[in-house]
């Protein structure tokens, strides 16, 4: 399988790169690339992981991209029925959920809101201190890392088994951000 991941760079999720960081081959695009470009690279590849900064319609360019600004999407729902063909997809990206759920996007597994800054804990309502986002962030993109290579139900499976769980029943940031993982078929 081919895997491509999408990652606009962001120096505040530059904690996803353990994600993809040691799948054999992969394609790793931050930016420079026009929309059209990435479009062809979506073709390219059966698994695509999207990561990085987002909202229910889709992942933020963050001014990466020729063309489009910080929150213009280099994905978005023009987007849905290439993505619907491929083999995998995997968005960690605040509300991607939405994003799978609007597009009826399948073999997919993804996250909803995802606390990894202070300010977005305060914001949904729990206070965390530095040290426990960092905790939380560290510990959930090695734990996704090590089973990205899995199907979107075994990735889903290990993650509940995994040391994010675990984490989640001492760290308010993790046990947000566990209850907000999934997978579609």
């Amino acid at each position: 399988m081919k895997h491509l991941a999408l990652h606009p760079t962001d120096t505040s999720t530059t904690f996803l790169e353990p994600i993809y960081k040691d799948i054999p081959n992969v394609t790793v695009i931050t930016g420079g690339l026009t929309k059209e470009q990435v479009i062809k690279e979506i073709e390219a590849h059966d698994h695509i992981l999207m990561l990085g900064h987002g909202s229910p319609a889709g992942l933020f360019a963050i001014g990466q991209y020729p063309g489009l600004g910080y929150t213009s999407y280099i994905i978005d729902n023009g987007m849905a029925e290439l993505l619907n063909t491929k083999k995998q997809v995997t968005t960690i990206w605040c509300y991607a959920q939405q994003y799978v759920e609007s597009n009826t996007l399948g073999r997919t597994y993804y996250s909803d809101m995802f606390c990894s800054e202070t300010l977005e804990c305060k914001m949904m309502g729990f206070d965390a201190t530095q040290e426990q986002v960092e905790e939380s962030n560290w510990c959930f993109s090695t734990n996704l890392g090590a089973h990205i290579l899995k199907t979107p139900a075994e990735i889903h499976a290990a993650m509940q088994d995994g040391a994010y769980a675990k984490l989640a029943k001492v760290n308010p940031v993790a046990n947000y951000n566990f209850q907000r993982l999934g997978f579609k078929y």
